[in-house]
Order: C-alpha cells, then structure tokens, then sequence
C-alpha cells in the first residue's frame, strides 16, 4: 500500500494525540526540510547544575531537521542547530542524556532513535520499524521518504502477522 501524507497534516495528528512533546514549538515543513524551535529549559528541566544553566542559557533553539535517506527500515535526518552562535554539534554531547530520557517519557522505546555525532552536524537516525512495532503489528514499512512537505510511505501487510493497532 501506498501512503501520501501532506507533513502538516501528519504533525496535526501526531499533536491531537500528545505525540509532539511540549518543548517542541513552531513546526513547519519546507520541501524535505522539517523547522521547529526546541525550549532548551524544558528539555533540561529544572535539575541544578550545568543542565539548568545550559538549558536557561539557550532558550528557544531553532532547529532544521532534514530528511537524508533510507534504508533497511531507517530514516535519517541531518540535524542542523545553532544556539547563541554555538553550533549544536558542540554541545550535544553534555544534554544527550535528558534528549533520550525525554524521549523515554514520550513512549519511544530504546534504540528506536539514535543520534550520531562527529565534526560535524549530528544525525539522527529512526528506527521506523522498530517504533511501529511498538503501537502496530503485522505491518511492515519499506519505503519512507519526505519530499515537497509530503511524506510518502509504502508498507505491506506482514502475512504471517494478523494486523492490529497496539
């Protein structure tokens, strides 16, 4: 089956259901580009220490996530950011930890999400399937792409699965 989705659309579902966190604001899709702003204070919470300070300091971060490919039942994004002039690859690795516990609040389970670092901007990797298996059986996605702020999915029904919403 074939699936063709207009990004917003999907983000007013995903938002009727609780699915985008509170800290996530201002989400907009241009072509295969997502923008949103993140509340870095909320994704730091209210802990003392360099957490609170950083996540004070930062404020509202605007953050472009851009689809970058698929494969094996992965979708992988370019994660660009920068917060006071500091880009987010030079920071990532002091708030990793709150960004994975925040997503273990929102339901996602582990490893479904991983986020790559190096030199340069991160990339966030998507276990689409592996995060489908947690709310749908029987269904298999294997094509994923977002192209003209339209995300386009093909799936098939596993047929040794009976299909049912979890």
């Amino acid at each position: 089956m074939r699936i063709e989705l207009p990004l917003s659309e999907a983000l007013a579902l995903g938002e009727a259901q609780g699915a985008i966190p509170p800290f996530v604001h201002d989400i907009r899709v241009v072509g295969s580009a997502v923008h949103l702003q993140v509340d870095a204070g909320q994704v730091m919470g209210r802990s003392g220490g360099l957490a609170r300070f950083l996540g004070g300091l930062a404020g509202r971060v605007p953050i472009a996530a851009t689809f970058t490919g698929w494969a094996d039942g992965v979708a992988t994004l370019t994660v660009t950011a920068e917060s006071r002039g500091i880009p987010l690859h030079r920071f990532l690795p002091l708030i990793e930890g709150q960004i994975k516990a925040k997503l273990r609040e929102q339901g996602i389970p582990e490893g479904a999400v991983d986020v790559r670092t190096g030199a340069g901007d991160p990339v966030v990797a998507v276990d689409v399937r592996r995060l489908l298996a947690s709310k749908v059986s029987g269904l298999v996605v294997t094509d994923l792409r977002l192209q003209d702020a339209t995300l386009h999915v093909t799936a098939a029904l596993d047929p040794g699965v009976r299909f049912r919403v979890l």
